[in-house]
């Protein structure tokens, strides 16, 4: 068999292998399959806690096997989770129908393989899993497996796959209870497929046309179409304006070049008439001796217009030099643009390191830091002495009884980390082109303690996303780690006040309670770029969560970010010191800044 969601046989062989005591040999067969990495069905919903979308999208390849098993005229037998393959351990993994030691093929094959049971034959298959027609003892003397029995052990997967909860096998009514919060299209579907009449109950072609699973496909196709087009449309524009651009450089080029041209020519009429000026004050001092002293004051006026001719002629040279230079510049800013419309054609722009970058480069990703201690020290020091809040210093979690009142930064590195950069500016654009498109304008600008105006002129702070700066304050172990491969949610707890999430702050004295000095007395933190979007403030903890809630009336559309505020502002909220500012996305945040500093 082949197909995409059933496992792939890729050989088989014997092996003779010798019995633990004595001498007997005995032939083995074997049989060769892929390593498939991500484990069975249920360890793999434990691991990646998958959204509704995606078991929609696993349960549909699952089917879609089943069906290609009925094509074929064969029944597993043996249908349940720990017998469904993960392709990986990642959100995007695809299932394999695996162990087929069981299966049978229709009863129309060549051979009478009639897939029937008696009473007195062991039942293959696993019991919570299997049809009733097969569970209950029949008065008639044996049991009939079919495709059908396949598809009621399918919905007890389903089931239990949309709940995250195994079925005990208590019978019908615990499995009624299982059934009963889900979704309306599920739980019809559900039903239908846990029929206990193996007539009524539905088949795998059934089930793939039933409104669970087209429903939501019709609506993404739609969503898909809609978001083609609005692309299509801002391309064409771009290239307009770009056409356009192209043309007026081109009109001015050919105006240039015509104003050359007569230059020239006006040149070429000059030198003529200033031969036959010449020409004619020697003819007229050979014609008369009598007027000599006439012709030798014409002669002198004569060499003093000829001078003048000269000069203007060294002035119209230098004149067509300078139009040669300023048509030289106008083709490099043609061959500029035309390289920037095939960017913007490949969509490449966005992805560009900024240009104040040192090791600006396009050959490599490794990770560069550089020292820029003697440019900013006087604006980071300003940063973290105008936002420490002095009187909750030593009251933090790992400075708790310290008595210092500032700090006094040492060093300033900037980080340079290409990858992390493409990765960071692409969910920044996509951030803020969802602010643009799908609400009518901007995401709201959130306004945090450490913004500056030269964050905007300097760094080129992108409002569109609300890209704020903030700080991050690390042990000197991390400081490695992050600086190479950012900060990670993934290695965050979900027992944190908003949960698995990356925590930052806009005050350093926060940031400061994070930090441990090493063995010279030095503390690091990191200032780092955030794209908050359209963020979630929080008035209560959310342990436990590992994204922010869903936007009211947005279709599912989740909050960028979340920000805890305090009572100062919120007299519901919980927080009294500082505000708080979560986003559960690595690539929603870029270490710009790494400081040392000392307590003082």
């Amino acid at each position: 068999l082949q197909h995409p969601y059933l496992v792939k046989l890729s050989g088989a062989f014997f092996e003779s292998r010798a019995a633990e005591r004595g001498i007997d040999i005995k032939v083995v067969g074997c049989l060769k399959m892929p390593y498939l990495e991500g484990g069975t069905l249920w360890s793999w919903v434990q691991t990646m806690r998958p959204s509704e979308q995606q078991k929609h999208r696993v349960l549909l390849q699952i089917l879609q096997g089943l069906e290609h098993l009925r094509q074929n005229r064969i029944i597993h037998c043996d249908i349940k989770p720990a017998n469904i393959l993960m392709s990986s351990l990642s959100a995007d993994a695809e299932p394999r129908i695996a162990d087929f030691d069981v299966s049978k093929e229709q009863e129309d094959r060549t051979r009478d393989l009639i897939a029937t049971i008696t009473t007195s034959t062991y039942v293959a298959g696993t019991w919570n899993y299997m049809a009733p027609e097969l569970r209950e003892t029949p008065s008639t003397g044996s049991r009939r497996v079919s495709h059908k029995s396949d598809m009621y052990s399918f919905g007890i997967v389903m089931v239990e796959f949309l709940k995250e909860k195994q079925w005990e096998g208590a019978g019908n009514e615990a499995l009624d209870a299982l059934v009963t919060d889900l979704g309306d299209y599920a739980k019809d579907l559900s039903l239908k497929i846990l029929d206990s009449d193996p007539c009524r109950r539905y088949s795998s072609a059934e089930a793939l046309t039933h409104p669970y699973f087209t429903h939501s496909m019709i609506k993404e196709r739609e969503d898909l179409d809609r978001e083609q087009m609005k692309m299509r449309i801002d391309h064409d524009r771009q290239m307009a304006e770009l056409v356009n651009s192209q043309d007026r450089i081109a009109e001015e080029e050919q105006a240039l070049n015509s104003k050359i041209e007569a230059l020239r020519l006006e040149e070429r009429q000059l030198l003529a008439e200033q031969e036959r000026l010449v020409s004619k004050g020697e003819q007229m001092e050979q014609d008369a001796k009598v007027k000599r002293e006439q012709l030798q004051k014409q002669k002198e006026e004569l060499s003093r217009q000829e001078r003048s001719l000269k000069k203007q002629q060294q002035d119209l040279h230098a004149q067509v030099q300078g139009l040669s230079k300023e048509e030289l510049r106008l083709e490099r800013e043609r061959q500029k643009v035309e390289m920037e419309k095939l960017l913007i054609s490949q969509d490449r722009v966005v992805l560009k390191p900024p240009l104040y970058w040192q090791q600006n480069s396009p050959n490599g990703l490794k990770q560069v830091r550089i020292d820029v201690t003697r440019e900013w020290k006087d604006e980071i020091q300003q940063l973290m002495d105008s936002t420490c809040k002095a009187q909750y210093i030593g009251q933090g979690r790992d400075n708790r009884g310290l008595n210092h009142k500032g700090y006094k930064v040492e060093r300033v590195y900037r980080i340079e980390n290409k990858e992390h950069w493409c990765a960071y500016a692409l969910n920044r654009r996509s951030t803020g082109f969802w602010g643009a498109s799908q609400q009518g304008n901007r995401h709201p600008t959130t306004i945090v303690s450490t913004w500056r105006d030269w964050m905007k002129h300097r760094l080129h702070q992108d409002k569109g996303s609300n890209e704020v700066f903030l700080f991050h304050g690390t042990r000197p172990d991390l400081v490695n780690v992050i600086a190479e491969s950012g900060l990670d949610e993934r290695v965050c707890s979900l027992g944190g006040l908003f949960g698995a999430g990356i925590y930052l702050a806009e005050n350093s004295s926060k940031s400061d309670e994070y930090c441990t000095p090493d063995v010279q007395g030095l503390c690091s933190m990191f200032l780092v770029r955030a794209v908050l979007g359209t963020p979630y403030e929080a008035l209560e903890p959310r342990n436990n969560s590992r994204r922010p809630p869903c936007m009211p009336r947005a279709d599912q559309r989740l909050y960028d970010s979340v920000i805890g505020v305090m009572k100062q502002t919120h007299p519901r909220a919980f927080l009294e010191k500082y505000r708080e500012f979560i986003v559960y996305d690595r690539n929603q945040v870029y270490p710009e800044f790494l400081i040392h500093f000392r307590r003082v």
